[in-house]
């Protein structure tokens, strides 16, 4: 469904790029920044990861505990839905957005820790210290 987006995801999971990186709050997404547990800015574990082009689907919209890549082209930074952004993120509602297709990717779902994103929304910063893919999903099932 979003073969690049999605792609480009492992490629940073596997080289641990959000690894010791600070999850802030901004509006109505939390954001990985591109930021240590010290506040420091972090280095680039991966290369080459940014997408090539814009990619979304209108069947993996924005909605609640949902991934997105920060800006058309993202990567590495990129954020988790509180609430559904189909408005905010979806095609042609960014100002980055020149063509009525471009929309932030969406890829990937959240499927444990809602509670910590809770308390993150209230002011709370959390650091990533591992991120894990549990599997993939094929027409809509999860399997390992």
């Amino acid at each position: 469904m979003m073969p690049h987006s999605i792609y480009n995801f492992m490629i940073m999971v596997e080289g641990a790029e959000w690894v010791d990186t600070i999850l802030v709050h901004h509006d109505h997404i939390v954001v990985a920044t591109m930021k240590n547990s010290k506040g420091e800015v972090k280095e680039r574990t991966t290369t080459n990861t940014e997408l090539l082009f814009s990619e979304y689907s209108n069947e993996f919209p924005h909605e609640d505990l949902t991934v997105g890549f920060v800006g058309k082209l993202g990567g590495p930074e990129l954020y988790i839905n509180t609430q559904d952004n189909s408005e905010h993120h979806g095609p042609g509602k960014q100002p980055h957005h020149h063509l009525d297709g471009d929309a932030d990717p969406c890829f990937a779902r959240i499927i444990g820790g809602r509670d910590l994103f809770q308390e993150i929304s209230k002011g709370s910063v959390a650091v990533i210290e591992h991120v894990k893919i549990l599997g993939k999903l094929q027409s809509g099932k999860k399997t390992n």
